[in-house]
């Protein structure tokens, strides 16, 4: 059994402009373990030709990194998951 956290936020995959995707992980420029801030980025995105950064919408602890660089997202899918929450 699987209990989640309601302080746990999952970054989810949203279309990136006019890209319907997949989308592949270019980048990360956090690691599971790492403090975060509210609009850090958190990784870039690489979409058609463009390349797009994904920043964090809640302050908190990365928890698990659920895609590597170079694998490839669909839109609804989690990228990372953040604990709420810096002491």
């Amino acid at each position: 059994m699987s209990i989640v956290s309601p302080d746990m936020r999952n970054v989810i995959v949203s279309k990136l402009g006019t890209e319907e995707g997949p989308y592949t992980v270019a980048r990360w420029y956090v690691s599971d373990g790492n403090v975060v801030h509210r609009d850090d980025v958190l990784c870039e995105l690489e979409a058609g030709k463009a390349v797009v950064e994904i920043r964090s919408n809640v302050s908190g602890t990365v928890v698990a990194i659920q895609r590597k660089e170079g694998e490839e997202v669909a839109i609804g899918e989690t990228l990372c998951s953040i604990a709420e929450g810096v002491d």
